[in-house]
């Protein structure tokens, strides 16, 4: 076991700090800067604690063999790649550390390994966060801001990513893109003001975005899964985006950002009806969808107000009610059915049902 504080190693010629499988580096407030890579953990244990990592070559702290590495405090500037874990069994823990200006991808995970991100910023760089292979990374509370060149998540192969509160901003590529066959769970995060897509998903990706804010970004989401599912918000989240049952392999839904009010009670058998279960499905449509949903509650307060005995409909199609005076306007003729002189007589309410959508815009290529 090798213990390091107050100290830097610059310079060196090759890494910085080496741990092999059978050893232990317990390194605090230690600079490494000029080597060829920052810190490098095989199969070993490393402890880093307010450890700074600049301008070097490679990774600036790499771990692999199933190599543990706990990085907290620390700082990871100007290198090739940030934190990189690779190979099964190997298990990366950082917590409020800066990663900036990669050149390639400021966090990543592949090949089986897992690595936990919690508290933590990615500035600038080319990609944020990154998971391949059938690695798996977890990410909560944690941003990715001032503009990837690329995407600020990328997720591809049979990868797992699981976020709780990320935020994603102004990356160049898509705030979110996942290829292949990977799986997502990403909860109350956000993806906004980027130059592509806030979120892009390919057709063999699966799993769910629950709570997540997409909006401010220069292209509209592109959905190509059905098999990812875009939840429903809780009543003051922003509007979500919906993935229609029985689209087709490409939909691109409108961007949504703004506070949806909490639904009607008369609402919640809506889809019940003929025909409004695919209407409420489609993607986008929502001035239509709410004119549809104001239609069907008036149809049914006069129901209701006429099966009480409030309401009776006359043979022109008008409804009358006795409860309510005269409008301003000139009331229509007297109705046959024996209401009050005072009733107020209203035009017919008619069904709105639009054609459905059978086509969205096209999908943009993904970035190189």
């Amino acid at each position: 076991m090798v213990t390091i504080e107050d100290s830097a190693i610059s310079q060196a010629g090759a890494t910085g700090i080496t741990v092999k499988p059978t050893g232990t580096v317990a390194a605090t407030n230690t600079r490494v800067d000029g080597a060829t890579a920052g810190a490098m953990v095989n199969g070993g244990t490393g402890t880093f604690t307010g450890l700074t990592v600049t301008d070097v070559v490679e990774a600036g702290v790499g771990v692999e063999g199933g190599g543990q590495v706990t990085f907290v405090g620390g700082t990871v500037r100007r290198c090739a790649g940030g934190i990189a874990a690779t190979d099964e069994g190997s298990q990366v823990v950082v917590r409020d550390a800066t990663v900036a200006d990669a050149q390639v991808a400021a966090m990543a995970v592949d090949s089986g390994a897992r690595l936990s991100v919690r508290h933590s910023t990615v500035e600038r760089g080319v990609l944020g966060l990154v998971a391949g292979g059938s690695g798996k990374l977890t990410v909560s509370d944690c941003t990715v801001t001032d503009g990837t060149a690329r995407s600020g998540v990328f997720v591809s192969d049979e990868a797992l990513l699981t976020a709780q509160r990320l935020s994603v901003r102004s990356s160049g590529g898509a705030g979110l893109q996942a290829t292949d066959s990977a799986r997502l769970e990403v909860l109350d995060s956000e993806f906004v003001d980027g130059s592509a897509e806030g979120l892009r998903v390919d057709a063999g990706c699966t799993g769910r975005l629950l709570r997540c804010r997409v909006a401010g970004n220069a292209d509209e989401p592109v959905l190509r899964s059905r098999q990812v599912r875009i939840e429903e918000p809780v009543e003051t989240a922003p509007d979500q985006i919906q993935v229609p049952a029985g689209a087709g392999a490409d939909v691109r839904p409108s961007t949504v950002d703004r506070v949806r009010p909490a639904p009607s009670a008369m609402l919640d058998n809506m889809d019940e009806l003929d025909g409004l279960a695919e209407l409420t499905q489609l993607v986008g449509l929502e001035p239509v969808k709410a004119q549809v949903r104001t239609q069907i509650n008036l149809v049914r307060n006069a129901k209701q107000r006429e099966a009480v005995g409030l309401l009776c409909r006359r043979s022109a199609g008008t409804w009358c009610s006795p409860a309510q005076p005269a409008p301003a306007r000139p009331p229509s003729p007297a109705c046959t059915a024996g209401c009050s002189p005072r009733a107020a007589h209203w035009p017919p309410v008619r069904s709105s049902r639009p054609a459905a959508v059978t086509s969205l815009a096209s999908i943009l290529a993904p970035p190189p």
